[in-house]
């Protein structure tokens, strides 16, 4: 590539969509999925969710992402979603929501050698559906589209509106407090 932007911004072929959440709009980019992989969350799915979520919490999504990695990105990076402070998209561009779509019915290895972090990560991922077996070397994890499902939309998801919601009142409205705002508050 010669431009300078980062692999999540390299879209291919997306219809975009525009939501309106009373005084703000959510611009939506879905990739089309190669064989075999889906976008487990539905358009509808993450637009029911974002209106449960307080106005002020989306200040800091400008962008949704239905994204199809390639296998490059799935080796090296993978990832069930992330947030992204600022992504380039060409006339839209903003901080935004990645969710990635993922291969169905595939199984995953995991060394049976787990930390007390990844242990409970294991049970979490038991309780959104995933089968989880293991053997002599091995914890194996099997999805389903429900079980992707369920942990992006009710982990995930969530999850990444959280780094905006941080990002909002840790970064961005303390930098915003006026000179008198902070001699007021001593």
């Amino acid at each position: 590539y010669c431009d300078l932007k980062i692999f999540w911004e390299r879209l291919n072929h997306p219809v975009r969509l525009e939501w309106s959440f009373k005084r703000h709009t959510i611009h939506v980019f879905i990739e089309p999925t190669k064989r075999g992989y889906i976008h487990a969350c539905t358009p509808e799915d993450v637009q029911h969710f974002l209106r449960l979520v307080p106005q002020e919490h989306l200040e800091e999504v400008d962008i949704i992402v239905f994204r199809q990695p390639t296998k490059k990105e799935e080796i090296l990076r993978p990832a069930w979603g992330r947030y992204v402070y600022y992504a380039d998209l060409g006339r839209y561009s903003g901080p935004g929501v990645y969710l990635q779509a993922h291969p169905v019915n595939v199984m995953y290895k995991l060394s049976r050698k787990v930390s007390p972090v990844q242990q409970k990560e294991l049970e979490r991922l038991r309780a959104d559906g995933h089968v989880i077996t293991q053997n002599r070397r091995y914890y194996e994890i099997s999805t389903t589209p429900e079980s992707i499902r369920n942990t992006q939309l009710y982990r995930t998801l969530p999850h990444e509106i959280g780094h905006a919601v941080d990002f909002l009142e840790h970064c961005l409205k303390p930098s915003r407090m006026t000179r008198s705002d902070t001699e007021s508050e001593m």
